[in-house]
């Protein structure tokens, strides 16, 4: 009886063993295989810098969860799956957003306005990148020093998994009559061919860089001629 008593108890201890051994195995699967992603919402989102150059940064909407009291997107047939990036509006206001393929090769973006808790839709691309069936989007005229947010997911929910995206300063081209000898006219031969045209210089004006009216702003001059 007592060696019968020794190995039921040899037997419990193994069996309690086993069990949480199991459950251990459990609850690791069920963290790591299973978990979200850090930025699966807008108030966790992933900074992103826009900079000169298109310097991507690996995402995965792998288990991303769906974001509610957030405008639908409208576009790339969107079900849910999204995470998200942040990035700071440059001093030009205006940025290009780009993405490449992974494990994703079918991705749609919107880009948000406003707090992580208040968003408004600016927005949405399904296919505009040279990346395959990746989104792109060019975002301007926006306030320098404030945050967009940026929801990315797979078309339909279908191929979740790793992508790349990055932000880059969109830099207007300086207008072509910035200087004197490229004044453009405002008025040819024929007064129904009159030109329109708008734009803002980036240098200073040569005719006489120490004018007067520097002091008042007129610094980014462009120019116009006529007969």
């Amino acid at each position: 009886m007592r060696k019968s008593n020794i190995n039921t108890k040899y037997e419990v201890c193994l069996t309690g063993i086993f069990r949480s051994a199991m459950l251990f195995i459990s609850v690791f699967f069920s963290l790591n295989v299973f978990a979200q992603p850090a930025n699966d919402d807008p108030c966790n989102a992933t900074p992103l810098t826009a900079g000169a150059n298109c310097n991507y940064v690996t995402g995965d909407n792998t288990n991303a969860t769906s974001t509610g009291g957030v405008p639908n997107p409208g576009c790339a047939s969107y079900l849910g799956s999204d995470v998200w990036f942040s990035v700071t509006v440059p001093a030009s206001g205006s940025i290009d957003l780009d993405s490449d393929i992974g494990g994703m090769f079918d991705g749609g973006m919107a880009v948000y306005s406003g707090t992580c808790s208040a968003l408004t839709l600016v927005s949405c691309n399904d296919d505009g990148s040279t990346n395959g069936l990746m989104p792109a989007l060019t975002i301007s005229g926006q306030t320098p020093g404030s945050t967009l947010y940026i929801r990315f997911w797979s078309y339909a929910d279908g191929d979740n998994g790793s992508f790349s995206i990055c932000a880059v300063e969109n830099i207007p081209l300086p207008p072509s009559n910035q200087d004197c000898p490229n004044a453009i006219p405002i008025c040819q031969n024929v007064y129904s061919t009159a030109v329109s045209y708008s734009g803002e210089g980036n240098i200073l004006d040569e005719i006489d860089p120490f004018n007067s009216c520097l002091a008042s702003g007129e610094l980014n001059d462009v120019w116009y001629t006529f007969t």
